[in-house]
């Protein structure tokens, strides 16, 4: 058994050195196991990811009556149809962001 400084650096080459127990045939099935595992790296994570803004059922607001009577804005309905035109914009905007990223945004606002 001939053994050189990469038994030093990689333990386990030691022990694939017995020619007895690990046959050429037996490390090429080993290497071919472990490169399959590695083929597709990114293919797997992307399998693995999930679209969580597709799962949701987002709900918008109709009207902010109740927003413009608590806050005493006192702005007309015309005024506050066009504030829900706007801010139902924004919340399907923020509605296909993925959940993670407005996570962030909420702590950000916070």
């Amino acid at each position: 058994m001939h053994t050189d400084n990469r038994c030093e650096r990689y333990p386990h080459h030691v022990e694939t050195n017995k020619d007895d127990k690990y046959t050429v045939e037996t490390l090429k099935r080993f290497k071919a196991d472990h490169e399959r595992k590695f083929l597709d790296v990114v293919g797997t994570m992307l399998r693995s990811i999930n679209d969580h803004t597709t799962q949701v059922d987002a709900r918008f607001a109709v009207n902010l009556e109740k927003l413009n009577r608590v806050l005493g804005w006192n702005n007309n309905n015309e005024e506050m149809e066009e504030c829900a035109k706007e801010l139902k914009k924004m919340s399907e905007k923020f509605a296909r962001t993925p959940l993670t990223s407005r996570e962030l945004f909420c702590i950000l606002v916070k």
